[in-house]
């Protein structure tokens, strides 16, 4: 047998970082997940699929909102997301509300039942 490790092996280092570490498990898991993805995307390229490698590791590895994303959107919500406003318009539970005046009506109703001593009212 011969003393190589296996490519994809972490190096000492790290192994000793993450035995030290509450969440080593997670550690060590995430970086052999970014490893894998690293040589799929690799080798796609190496066969000429560009796109695809682009495309897997974008499904895997999302990046998250950007803070001016985040700022344009709102979200009220009590365990599963109620309403969104976000850049697109009003989304009550998941669906898309196209009309102005239901939008006002839901969003009042919502914040009725959930912060009872203001007085919400529709417009007039």
């Amino acid at each position: 047998m011969t003393d190589q490790q296996h490519p994809i092996t972490p190096p000492p280092e790290l192994i000793a970082k993450w035995a030290g570490s509450m969440c080593g498990y997670y550690e060590a898991a995430r970086w052999g997940a970014d490893m894998e993805l690293e040589a799929c995307c690799e080798y796609m390229q190496h066969e000429d699929f560009h796109g695809f490698a682009k495309e897997l590791r974008a499904a895997r590895r999302p990046k998250p909102p950007s803070l001016k994303e985040q700022a344009n959107s709102i979200s009220f919500q009590e365990g599963p997301e109620v309403i969104r406003l976000d850049a697109k318009g009003f989304h009550y539970h998941g669906q898309f509300i196209e009309d102005a005046g239901e939008a006002h009506r839901l969003l009042v109703e919502f914040l009725r039942k959930h912060q009872p001593d203001s007085d919400w009212r529709h417009a007039e």
